[in-house]
């Protein structure tokens, strides 16, 4: 599970960096990360109460997206302040 986590990541955060920097914002990208985590997450509980191993695939990768991308917007928003 934990490598389903990191595959979105292998391209995924530069296109996230530039769209934090030239799109969204990061404050809307920083609650648009948060909100990918929560689904993510709602579905991995949704996985363990099913015990259907390919939601719990799902999940880990809907939370990669949020999780890594969350991080470097964070990384971002303390470099700004």
């Amino acid at each position: 599970l934990y490598s389903i986590y990191n595959y979105p990541n292998i391209l995924l955060l530069v296109v996230c960096g530039w769209l934090m920097q030239n799109w969204t914002g990061v404050a809307f990208a920083q609650m648009l990360w948060t909100a990918l985590l929560l689904v993510g997450q709602v579905i991995f509980s949704l996985g363990i109460e099913s015990r259907s191993y390919w939601l719990l695939l799902l999940a880990r990768f809907v939370m990669g997206i949020g999780g890594e991308a969350q991080r470097l917007a964070a990384n971002l928003l303390c470099t700004l302040y």
